[in-house]
């Protein structure tokens, strides 16, 4: 900045602005003494210091600075109107409009005074008087269109909106037909009910305009505002009949439709919008979201349309993988779960980098007994994700499915290696493991599993309760196997393998008559087809004498699938016992 340049013009300003003064209202001329020449310097020099704080952004110091100048030079019209509008980011408006007011009394001929005053008149809700200022600026400059505009609103927040419109059509004369006045009009019109001028001002945009769907679509909502749904559904027939590939009007059918309860209209115009190639696959999936929250895992033909939504997404975006994603979870949520397994496995081919979705394809696998897919995927997601357990565990839980124990327990201790915060999994894969150990007759490792499996899930009742039912079957620790059983089922007490592993191991201990009582309980609990409790019934009637039951229950028992030669034998010895 030249310095000298920015001095000069503080003078000019500074002098005119002093020359004369306007007292006693506007307008009135009271000829001021010329100030002495050290007083001059002397306010040149505080209005210097107070705009170069202004201009710098210092407002603390030039709201210091011009008040102290205004204080001194009451008659400095610049000084007043500079203060007035730091004054007004201060945000104090009264005082902003008395200093604004002060300057246009010193230099009435000031447009920019008499502006910045007005706005303050308006902003302070003297509108009377803003009225009378713009009247005023309009008979000096009657073509202004910004002053015609600003008096248009001033009429409106005064309530006065016939005065408003006749505003707004005096500009609309000057400046031509103008999307922002029709507009306003319209806003204009509303307020004062006056629902089919409002209409009207639209009308005249739609004719300026055939392919703009906003114009419709704010008659509608005016319509439907003012409770005119007949003129409404008027509306919606000239969307369907001459904007019907417009993604907006597909909606607002959609939504028109489905407050009609006319299901196959709303799916139409859904399943447009989800074909639409100028909607963009966020907005499609955004759309589509809402629904998610109530959609049933079931087939119904809810279901399914969301399904049918989603798979239009998907064709019609092909690459986009967010689109393949919500395909298959829809799939999977519609328990369509092969058609599923499909797009997680085409989902997998652009990106393979979601775990989420390797698990997702393994437990589909599995749920389907597909235990050689299962241990496939498992391979590969483990040289994917080396460190993550989830694949081990898939890769141990199948190999234990096909009897490849000798397999299976390498799996599941590498999962449990790399597992460390999930308790969940850490316990299922010990159970597991116990099993298998079991299984193979590797009772102490058998037992060690289970026990670190029931330290991280005490109250797992599967795991208690087969546990139990192992220790019975080797017939030590009968008493902790009691223990087990009985808290397997307070934590489930309908169920038939727990109640049959109880009265298993009460026969163990002795208790032939509470044996039968749980076993019989079992049976009556879903256990009729299980060959396994009609043997275990059969022996339990050996131990009470009644050889008759013993063997007619060991004969149900082969009925029902126990082919086992142990079987066999049991009824051939008790039918040769005298």
């Amino acid at each position: 900045m030249k310095w000298t340049f920015y001095l000069s013009l503080c003078f000019l300003l500074l002098g005119s602005a002093c020359k004369t003064a306007r007292h006693q209202g506007i307008g009135k001329k009271t000829t001021i003494a010329k100030p002495s020449v050290a007083a001059q310097a002397k306010e040149y020099n505080l209005f210097f210091q107070s705009e170069n704080a202004r201009l710098f952004g210092d407002k603390n110091e030039a709201y210091r600075l011009y008040a102290s100048l205004v204080k001194q030079f009451p008659n400095n019209a610049v000084a007043n109107y500079n203060y007035a509008r730091v004054l007004f980011q201060r945000k104090d408006l009264a005082l902003a409009e008395q200093h604004a007011h002060k300057a246009l009394e010193l230099n009435e001929a000031n447009k920019y005074y008499r502006e910045f005053y007005v706005q303050l008149l308006v902003y302070n809700r003297k509108l009377k008087q803003a009225e009378t200022q713009y009247q005023a600026m309009l008979e000096k400059d009657p073509r202004n269109q910004e002053y015609i505009y600003e008096l248009a609103l001033v009429y409106l927040k005064a309530g006065n909106t016939s005065k408003s419109l006749e505003m707004l059509a005096q500009l609309e004369k000057l400046m031509g037909f103008n999307e922002d006045i029709a507009l306003q009009k319209k806003t204009m019109y509303l307020q004062n009910g006056q629902v089919e001028e409002a209409i009207g001002e639209l009308r005249k945009l739609q004719q300026q305009d055939r392919n703009n769907v906003e114009y419709p679509m704010m008659m509608i909502d005016i319509y439907e505002g003012s409770k005119h749904p007949d003129k409404a559904s008027i509306i919606y027939n000239e969307l369907a009949n001459s904007y019907a590939s417009n993604p907006m009007a597909q909606i607002a059918l959609a939504e028109y439709y489905q407050k009609k309860n006319d299901t196959a209209s709303y799916r139409s115009y859904m399943l447009q919008l989800m074909q639409n190639k100028n909607v963009n696959t966020e907005t499609k999936m955004s759309l589509l979201a809402p629904m998610l929250q109530n959609m049933e895992a079931d087939s119904s033909n809810d279901s399914q349309f969301i399904v049918e939504m989603a798979r239009q997404i998907s064709l019609q975006s092909p690459d986009n993988k967010d689109a393949k994603a919500l395909l298959a979870d829809m799939l999977f949520m519609a328990r369509q779960y092969s058609d599923a397994l499909i797009e997680y496995k085409n989902y997998l081919r652009m990106d393979s980098s979601k775990l989420v979705v390797w698990n997702q394809i393994m437990s589909l696998q599995f749920d389907a007994k597909a235990y050689d897919s299962v241990i496939l995927t498992a391979g590969h997601c483990i040289r994917r994700f080396p460190d993550n357990a989830f694949p081990y565990f898939y890769q141990g839980i199948s190999f234990q499915q096909t009897n490849q124990l000798k397999l299976a327990i390498p799996a599941y201790q590498q999962a449990i290696a790399r597992e460390t915060k999930n308790k969940a999994l850490l316990a299922q894969l010990y159970a597991n493991l116990g099993d298998a150990f079991h299984t193979e007759k590797q009772f102490a490792q058998s037992d060690s599993s289970f026990e670190k499996s029931i330290e991280l899930q005490p109250d797992e009742a599967t795991v208690l309760n087969n546990y139990a039912y192992y220790l019975s079957l080797r017939k030590i620790n009968l008493a902790k196997a009691e223990q087990m059983s009985k808290k397997s089922l307070t934590l489930q007490p309908d169920s038939k393998s727990f109640l049959d592993t109880y009265g298993w191991i009460r026969y163990e201990q002795g208790f032939y008559q509470e044996a039968l009582m749980y076993i019989e309980k079992a049976i009556q609990h879903g256990g009729e087809d299980d060959p396994t409790l009609f043997d275990h019934l059969g022996d339990v009637h050996e131990k009470l004498g009644d050889k008759e039951k013993a063997i007619k229950n060991w004969e149900l028992a082969r009925q029902k699938g126990d082919a086992s030669e142990e079987l066999l034998k049991k009824m051939n010895n008790a039918k040769n016992r005298k």
